[in-house]
Order: C-alpha cells, then sequence, then structure tokens
C-alpha cells in the first residue's frame, strides 16, 4: 500500500469512527445550544423592550427548587399574551424532556409557534430547537415516529435569512438520514441525498462548521 493509499484509508477511517461515536452527540449538541441561544435572545428581548408585568413572580417561580411546584406555578403563564408565556413554555419543555415526557414537549412547542405575538427571527430559532430536539430524541430510539413533527417544524424555520437557511439545509440534511435509517434503506443509492449534499457543500449561503459536519457524515455513511 502506497502512501497516498494510507492517506485516504486512513482519513476514511478516521471520519467514519468520528461519525459513528459522534452523531446522536453532534445532534444533541446542537439542540442544547440553539436552547440557550434562544433563552438569552428572549431575555435580552424582555431587558430592551422593559417588560414588567409578572415579572416579579415569574423570576421568583424560577427560584424553586420543587420541580413539581415549579411546573405547577408556570403553568398559568402559558395562556398569557407575552414573553413570559414563551419563557415559561421553554421551561416547562425542558421538565418535560427531562422526564422523557415527549408528548407534552411537543405539544408545547405547537402552541409556542401557533401564538400570535412572536415575530419571524424566535419562531425560526424556536422551529429549529424543536426541530434539532426531536431528531436528537429520534435517533436514539429509532422506533419512534416523529418525522411528521421535526418536517413541520423545519418548515417553520425562515429561510429568506442566510443565517436560517443554513440550520434549514443541515436539518434536511438529517432528517432524510432518518428517514433512511427507518426504512433500512442504502444511504448510496438514494439519488436525491446525493443532490441535497452537493447542494449544501457549493451554497454560498451555508456555513462552513455546517459544510464540514454534513461531509463527515456523508464521508461515513458512502465508507460504513
Amino acid at each position: 500500500m502506497n502512501e497516498l493509499s494510507k492517506t485516504k484509508y486512513s482519513f476514511i477511517s478516521n471520519t467514519k469512527n468520528f461519525v459513528k461515536e459522534n452523531i446522536r452527540i453532534i445532534v444533541s449538541i446542537l439542540a442544547i445550544i440553539f436552547f440557550i441561544y434562544l433563552c438569552l435572545q428572549l431575555f435580552s428581548y424582555i431587558k430592551i423592550s422593559n417588560i414588567k408585568k409578572d415579572s416579579i413572580v415569574f423570576f421568583d417561580t424560577l427560584d424553586l427548587n420543587d420541580e413539581e411546584k415549579l411546573y405547577k406555578d408556570l403553568e398559568p403563564f402559558l395562556n398569557k399574551e407575552n414573553f413570559y408565556s414563551i419563557l415559561s413554555s421553554l421551561k416547562l419543555i425542558n421538565i418535560d424532556l427531562k422526564n422523557n415526557n415527549h408528548e407534552e414537549a411537543k405539544k408545547k412547542y405547537i402552541d409556542i409557534l401557533n401564538k400570535k405575538n412572536i415575530d419571524s427571527d424566535f419562531k425560526s430559532i424556536i422551529s429549529a430547537n424543536a426541530a434539532y430536539t426531536f431528531l436528537n430524541i429520534q435517533f436514539n430510539n429509532i422506533a419512534l415516529n416523529y418525522i411528521d413533527q421535526i418536517n413541520y417544524f423545519i418548515e417553520l424555520i425562515d429561510d429568506n435569512k442566510v443565517n436560517y437557511k443554513s440550520i434549514k439545509y443541515e436539518l434536511e440534511y438529517l432528517i432524510k438520514i432518518l428517514k433512511l435509517e427507518k426504512s433500512n434503506k442504502d444511504y448510496k443509492n438514494d439519488n436525491s441525498i446525493f443532490d441535497l449534499v452537493d447542494e449544501i457543500l457549493n451554497s454560498n449561503d451555508v456555513s462552513s462548521n455546517i459544510k464540514d459536519r454534513v461531509k463527515k457524515i456523508h464521508d461515513f455513511q458512502i465508507h460504513k
């Protein structure tokens, strides 16, 4: 085996091992990052807008150590038409996911996204967070069936803005892999996924980080 062949074999082997060991971790980390980013954006918006109504009660409630009481005390905020309602929903979603109450978490995500007072940026961020979260759930338990719901979350992402277009591309790629895994179909025989990878890698709207992740996963799928 010449040096070029050794280098190629080493690269493929390292890529396969990286993706195999980390694909679920990657999706999980992305979901967490988007959740943290979303919370920071919402808190920043509240501060700038000087929204004071319900603030004392809301933040006092967050200090509760009793998760059951916290859940109960936050529920009244859900029907309010302000951002404390969204923050409360996100906190309750976090608790639901921690307790594997996926259906409740899904319902709360949908309720947030259907609120009239949510702007397109927040809707895109929340939708992306929901999609990554349920992709992670689905990859960890392939027997579940949240594909339609994940597609719904992805569709709500506004790809007219470059930042969200990049995210949407990655999610569309991951959902294709998920569908193939659920149907036990061969990745290498799906021309549409190759077309999507080419589109992602050649797009000026996709970040280098996402291109790198897609390429690593794609190389693993081809050579596994």
